[in-house]
């Protein structure tokens, strides 16, 4: 199981939730080894935003590295910075993925 519909519906909504997806992705994959979505999804959204950087417009986006999003990658995200709301988000989803 993943959240790749979930994630997918959220942007169809609203395109800028991909920052949000990314972050909870990246943390929930680089400090717990758990995998919110599948690398396919990941990947496409880290293309949408290295491709519309301009126009995405998030309260956290600060926290993405744009280089970072042509590798692909979450792992150099400073995880000390982490927003305490995304972090309870997070635990939710990994509860999901683990029932």
């Amino acid at each position: 199981m993943n959240y790749d519909e979930k994630c997918r519906q959220d942007f169809k909504i609203n395109k800028s939730s991909c920052v949000a997806w990314y972050l909870l992705s990246s943390y929930a994959y680089y400090r717990e080894a758990e995998s919110l979505l599948s690398d396919t999804t990941f990947d496409k959204m880290c293309k949408y935003m290295l491709d519309n950087w301009e126009n995405i417009q998030h309260k956290y986006k600060h926290l993405v590295n744009k280089e970072s999003l042509t590798a692909g990658t979450g792992f150099d995200i400073n995880f000390n910075e982490f927003p305490d709301g995304l972090l309870r988000i997070k635990n939710q989803l990994i509860k999901g993925l683990n029932k």
